[in-house]
């Protein structure tokens, strides 16, 4: 059985203070059904309408005046893991992402990253800060200081251009893989996004000659996560939490 616990360092524990800083929902917004999963495996969810708009610009769309789902009330989502959704709708309620060992079929790291995916597909950029900074935690917090080789395979084929995550899997090769291994995607990266974009980033690396340790000290994401958020210009979510 999979174990599982809040993150708490990358995750400011008043977090969860996020449901009393919004209006009173629970009296001034109506619950919104939302069916996730196929027909076996359907899973009706019911979510305060605000707090839906509020977090996902997927929703905020949805719920628009003179749509069905609107009309209806019920937004379904056929093709989305109920078991993702879960982990959303936990997010909007608590502000908190659970972080979990996994299994060795579904490691957490990979849950993780899958939820971050998921976030994309929701257009909802706070959830996928937090889950981008717990997957951090899940890293580096357990004692170990190298992603799983996995992680950027699962990412680049789901993704395309400069985006965040591909940029901490790129920071991860880049500060913590053995220099021989980097060297040679340095010299055969052609076809490959990932390969092509460890190798620029490893190129001002290698000119600085720092050992396999002072790179991984360097890591730039055991300083500041944040750079690679998708906020934009908008405040981190955790800006906004210290000042509740």
């Amino acid at each position: 059985m999979a174990s599982s616990a809040t993150a708490p360092p990358l995750i400011p524990h008043h977090l969860s203070t996020r449901a009393a800083a919004l209006p009173d929902f629970f009296t001034t917004s109506r619950p919104i059904k939302v069916v996730v999963g196929g027909e076996s495996t359907a899973k009706p969810f019911h979510i305060h309408e605000a707090l839906l708009v509020n977090q996902s610009k997927f929703f905020a769309a949805a719920m628009r005046k003179g749509w069905k789902e609107n009309e209806e009330g019920v937004v379904s989502l056929p093709s989305c893991d109920p078991e993702e959704f879960a982990q959303f709708a936990s997010f909007l309620y608590t502000g908190q992402v659970q972080v979990s060992q996994g299994t060795r079929e579904n490691p957490g790291s990979h849950r993780l990253a899958k939820a971050w995916l998921f976030g994309t597909w929701l257009s909802s950029t706070t959830y996928q800060d937090l889950v981008l900074d717990a997957l951090v935690y899940n890293i580096i917090g357990s004692g170990c200081d190298i992603f799983p080789t996995g992680l950027h395979t699962l990412v680049y084929s789901q993704t395309a251009g400069d985006c965040g995550m591909r940029r901490l899997l790129v920071d991860a090769a880049v500060f913590g893989w053995p220099a021989k291994k980097l060297a040679a995607m340095s010299q055969d990266h052609e076809g490959d996004d990932f390969k092509a974009d460890v190798a620029k980033v490893y190129a001002g690396q290698k000119e600085q000659k720092n050992t396999r340790k002072q790179r991984k000290r360097a890591a730039p994401f055991h300083f500041d996560t944040c750079q690679y958020h998708e906020h934009g210009e908008k405040p981190c979510y955790k800006t906004f939490f210290e000042k509740l």
